[in-house]
């Protein structure tokens, strides 16, 4: 029987090694050894190990498209309704998704690792500004938003939802900082909250940028707590 594409085997080996071990603990000949291929057919298909990586990264985009899809193509939603939608679909792949999320974002934080880390918020652009600027259009025409610069308030609002995922991350790997951990994070995201409710004129309150419950829970799923 022929084998599968050696390219996909080399990176669901590495999905699996990273999601395991961490990606900095994951070396080449681990994942030589765990696809069952020679140094030669990886360096093949993958010019270095961050290269492998970017192509993990394209993966779960095209994972995290597929979640997004199904939302934006549903009919008879306000835009309200879409974008509570869309965060409770984010949500839900984040929470089954959760050490793989977590492994990633530890591989992408290294200073070295800067062009992974722009790399991935590339691909977070190419998934959800298109979803937030059809949602934006949607409520200007149901009146319920008032913004003039539609492309670039969609940008601005993924950057808030990417800073204050950044930050909840960071407080929480050094929580033992703070008397109450679970208190900085809640401030965090109501201030993030306010801001994006401002960003698109919407009443105080009515859209739910990120779940804190659920972002907690990922720490927690993790065993992070």
């Amino acid at each position: 029987m022929a084998r599968k594409n050696r390219r996909e085997e080399i990176i669901k080996a590495a999905r699996t090694l990273f999601y395991a071990k961490g990606y900095e603990n994951t070396s080449v000949r681990d994942i030589l050894d765990e696809a069952n291929v020679s140094n030669g057919t990886f360096f093949h298909q993958f010019e270095s190990k961050q290269a492998l990586l970017m192509a993990v990264i394209d993966e779960m985009g095209a994972d995290m498209a597929a979640v997004v899809a199904p939302v934006m193509q549903e009919p008879d939603l306000t835009a309200v309704s879409r974008y509570q939608k869309l965060v409770a679909a984010d949500n839900a792949y984040r929470a089954s998704e959760s050490l793989a999320l977590n492994r990633l974002g530890e591989a992408v934080q290294s200073d070295w690792n800067m062009r992974l880390l722009f790399y991935l918020y590339q691909k977070g652009d190419e998934i959800y500004c298109p979803a937030l600027t059809q949602i934006i259009h949607q409520g200007i025409e149901e009146g319920v938003f008032d913004v003039a610069l539609v492309p670039e308030t969609a940008e601005l609002w993924l950057s808030n939802c990417r800073h204050v995922r950044t930050a909840v991350y960071t407080i929480w790997q050094d929580r033992a900082r703070y008397d109450d951990p679970y208190a900085v994070i809640t401030r965090k995201l109501d201030a993030a909250q306010t801001a994006v409710d401002r960003l698109v004129g919407a009443p105080l309150g009515e859209l739910l940028l990120l779940d804190k419950q659920a972002i907690l829970n990922e720490f927690d799923t993790l065993n992070l707590a």
